[in-house]
């Protein structure tokens, strides 16, 4: 794999879902392979998925500096 993922969370998911991430995470970068892992404090699953399209919060500005769009 050698496109970095972007792997995010709200606090408000469940432990489950918040668990899954990090391991999913931690189990890539053990393998080295480029991925970076957010944690949205006070989000739930709906509400990251709204900072996905937003250049305002992390989440949005890590997708768009992926793309060679931040500042545009």
């Amino acid at each position: 794999m050698l496109t970095p993922l972007v792997l995010a969370h709200g606090t408000y998911e469940t432990l489950e879902f918040q668990r899954r991430t990090r391991d999913f995470a931690a189990a890539l970068k053990a393998a080295n392979k480029p991925a970076k892992h957010f944690i949205n404090e006070n989000y739930n699953h709906f509400e990251t998925m709204e900072a996905f399209a937003s250049p305002y919060a992390l989440f949005g500005r890590e997708v768009l500096e992926q793309m060679q769009l931040r500042g545009a």
